[in-house]
């Protein structure tokens, strides 16, 4: 389980810098393309509490910042919850319940990406794959007019991008660790010469002392 914690506390580390703006979008985009699908490009199911409940799942971690210190450490968890369902099951399910329609498949595929930019990218395969399958075997058997196979073949698409941005991903992390390391040193290197030149006006404070009273001295004389 620490493990586990360390890869969750890891991965919502990596997603920091575009958390809340992720969040705030994902609260937008479900009451807008609701709309979207419902009435202007109307498609085969639509469902508005589904979408309130991915719109609510997003809204505590665009006010993360003002979270009690106490729930900070529910962080990552909570998280990675509202990252599963308003990726890997909502659009699983609903790419399912759209008969596998063109534009429910071209949104898995960039949810998918999305996903990958989110958390690790080996946690996102896994999630993918499976709560995808998972939630298509469960539909399977409530509904017997679902195919699984479909969804199967499907996901062998999915890994495309869901590979690609974990590389990307992967790189991305790795220069960021780069600038953070650089960054250090520097910092180091810029304390160290601060400490240095404070030691060195110290150093030329105390010579200019004795000079001046030696000289005071001597002209007393």
């Amino acid at each position: 389980s620490s493990v586990v914690g360390k890869m969750l506390t890891l991965s919502m580390k990596n997603s920091q810098p575009f958390m809340v703006m992720a969040a705030f979008l994902g609260f937008l985009a479900h009451p807008v393309f609701y709309v979207i699908w419902t009435y202007i490009f109307p498609q085969p199911y639509e469902s508005i509490w589904w979408r309130a409940l991915g719109s609510l799942l997003c809204l505590p971690i665009i006010f993360k910042d003002y979270w009690p210190e106490r729930f900070l450490k529910y962080l990552p968890i909570y998280f990675h919850i509202a990252i599963i369902y308003n990726i890997p099951i909502f659009f699983s399910m609903f790419l399912i319940y759209n008969d596998f329609s063109q534009v429910w498949l071209f949104s898995s595929i960039g949810s998918a990406f999305l996903l990958t930019l989110l958390v690790d990218w080996r946690m996102a395969i896994i999630f993918f794959v499976s709560v995808g399958t998972f939630w298509t075997g469960y539909l399977w058997n409530l509904e017997n007019n679902i195919e699984p196979g479909n969804y199967l073949q499907y996901l062998v698409i999915f890994l495309f991008p869901l590979l690609f941005g974990g590389i990307f991903n992967f790189k991305l992390q790795t220069y960021r660790l780069m600038q953070s390391n650089f960054e250090k040193r520097l910092r180091k290197i810029t304390n160290d010469n601060t400490r240095i030149t404070q030691e060195q006006n110290i150093l030329l404070s105390h010579f200019l002392s004795n000079t001046i009273v030696t000289r005071d001295r001597k002209s007393t004389r």
